[in-house]
């Protein structure tokens, strides 16, 4: 079960699948263009074990940050978990 707040701030509980499928494509949309939100949004998902669902974050994460060390270790930190 994934724990999280909806956009008016009441605590949300839903079985992973239902997470990956409705609510991480959403979440995913709207940290897209902001680096900061999207780092964030792929560090708690990388804690909740979606790790193939952030490689596209990841690679984004990548062109848009103006911090290219934490891009580049987020990226890392995502391929490392796709290996094991």
């Amino acid at each position: 079960m994934i724990k999280f707040y909806d956009a008016n701030g009441k605590l949300m509980t839903v079985p992973n699948d239902v997470y990956r499928a409705k609510v991480l494509p959403n979440n995913i949309k709207q940290a897209w263009n902001d680096s900061n939100k999207l780092y964030q949004l792929i560090l708690m998902s990388l804690n909740d074990e979606f790790y193939s669902e952030m490689i596209a974050p990841a690679k984004r994460l990548l062109k848009i940050d103006s911090f290219k060390e934490r891009s580049h270790t987020i990226m890392g930190i995502v391929n490392l978990k796709m290996k094991s």
